[in-house]
């Protein structure tokens, strides 16, 4: 089985694309400007393996906000190049990153 993406890279691609602060779409601030991002970050991690007690964890949230999250972004999300967009770089974020704690490791510096 693959290894999931860590939901740290797909909270920071998804605050890249939204022009928003990681801090924000943590916060428990109900501004659209931050609470659709975030409600896309809930959907990306758990398309991506993450349990949404895994997310609302994450989020300091409880599950049943995340499995709302998804519901509203199936139902209401219609812009599924921002998605790929968001699954590209976080996957690119992941192996980045994997990469360099594998030459860490390899090179004894880790």
């Amino acid at each position: 089985m693959a290894t999931k993406i860590k939901m740290k890279h797909i909270l920071d691609s998804v605050s890249e694309l939204y022009d928003v602060d990681v801090s924000d779409l943590k916060s428990a601030s109900r501004k659209l400007k931050f609470a659709i991002p975030r409600q896309i970050f809930c959907y990306v991690a758990v398309d991506k393996g993450h349990t949404t007690m895994q997310v609302g964890r994450f989020l300091d949230r409880d599950h049943s906000t995340v499995v709302h999250a998804v519901r509203k972004v199936k139902s209401h999300y219609y812009r599924p190049e921002e998605l790929d967009w968001i699954d590209a770089n976080a996957t690119h974020r992941h192996n980045f990153t994997m990469q360099k704690l594998r030459e860490g490791i390899t090179h004894g510096t880790a």
